[in-house]
């Protein structure tokens, strides 16, 4: 038999495990519907040839060379902190 204190513990786990799941439950209601209104807008913005006022094809390669730029910062750092720690550890 258990003892009170390990049928309230196993009471208390119960409870939290159902919590858990109604979270999980709401949170997978809250992606659906966001997917569904990502979709829905996508749909509206293709069928009214809306996004040709949020994207010009020509005017976008300056995006892509900002995050390329981002992207060889972040590489170079991770260079100087590899060289740092090579010469930090032969000493």
């Amino acid at each position: 038999m258990l003892s009170a204190t390990h049928a309230a513990v196993l009471q208390l786990l119960a409870v939290g495990l159902d919590l858990l799941a109604q979270l999980i439950q709401c949170l997978n209601l809250a992606l659906v519907l966001s997917r569904h209104r990502n979709q829905v807008l996508g749909g509206a913005f293709l069928g009214y040839d809306l996004l040709d006022y949020f994207v010009d094809i020509r005017h976008t390669c300056g995006l892509l060379y900002l995050a390329e730029g981002v992207l060889e910062n972040v590489h170079l750092e991770i260079e100087e902190r590899k060289v740092h720690s090579q010469m930090v550890s032969k000493r």
